[in-house]
């Protein structure tokens, strides 16, 4: 890939083409910090800083690497937007290549093609206008459970409420609000995920981790434990046929693709696409 010299006047999709195998050959590699390992925790538990850090330090376009491939952070406007324009073109997106623990099935996001078209078939309608519509009273209600808890003169992490309210909201939404699911649920289980991830790439067996590492970081089991408890529940209520849902949940256990030969989701397959919602 090689990104156009991105005068004002330029557009996103002329922003970014494919390089020449020319170009391929000898263009140098945009900047960035060596190692690999080191950048994991920066990149999954601290992602906002790390970025901001690479942008200042390295451009618009910066390369760090992981264990399992080398990345670049575009946070140039003009180049990000010329990239979402390619996808698909020039431009692939998934996260096939990171194995995640918890997840051995894999999920929406790390499949193409015909994969990943039967899932959405059966998902995309949980996103239409008139879904969202019945989904109202939701975000009303998280928006005021959260007003509630401001106080005058109290300091906050606006980031961190913002990211609550979100979760608060994706939780209702996924298990709907029968399942009267925890609201910050989500929210708590995204680092212990992330903790795992980090876990299984370190050279150093992942029980003897836990026993080093702070005490919030080794009781993670019991916050997933949690949320796999929560998916259980919401699974085998969404199989009653007295249950009348609109969740996630339930479009997923009683859909069936119409272009992937009557595919369904099996259990394991919405455990894994729940717990890829929820980092």
């Amino acid at each position: 890939m090689k990104t156009c010299a991105h005068a004002s006047s330029a557009d996103a999709e002329s922003a970014v083409r494919a390089a020449t195998p020319e170009e391929r050959r000898s263009l140098p590699l945009p900047p960035g910090p060596t190692g690999r390992f080191g950048n994991v925790p920066r990149w999954l538990l601290f992602f906002p800083q790390f970025a901001e850090r690479l942008r200042r330090r390295y451009g618009g376009i910066a390369r760090f690497r992981l264990p399992w491939r080398d990345c670049c952070l575009v946070s140039d406007s003009l180049l990000a937007a010329g990239v979402l324009a390619k996808e698909g073109q020039l431009f692939r997106q998934g996260m096939s290549s990171i194995k995640m623990p918890r997840m051995p099935n894999q999920f929406l996001q790390a499949f193409h093609g015909d994969e990943h078209r039967w899932r959405w078939e059966i998902l995309q309608p949980a996103f239409t206008d008139e879904s969202l519509d019945w989904y109202e009273d939701t975000f009303t209600g998280c928006v005021l459970a959260m007003q509630e808890r401001w106080r005058p003169g109290r300091e906050m992490d606006v980031v961190q409420e913002m990211l609550r309210l979100m979760s608060a909201i994706t939780v209702t939404m996924v298990f709907g609000r029968d399942m009267d699911p925890p609201p910050d649920i989500a929210f708590d289980a995204r680092r212990p995920l992330k903790w795992d991830l980090i876990f299984s790439y370190l050279p150093v067996p992942p029980a003897l981790l836990r026993r080093l590492l702070p005490r919030s970081v080794r009781e993670t089991d019991g916050v997933l434990s949690k949320l796999d408890a929560l998916i259980d529940r919401a699974i085998n209520r969404s199989r009653e046929p007295s249950f009348e849902g609109r969740d996630l949940v339930t479009r997923m256990v009683r859909g069936r693709a119409g272009n992937g030969a009557g595919r369904r989701f099996t259990d394991e397959e919405i455990h894994d696409d729940l717990y890829a919602i929820a980092i």
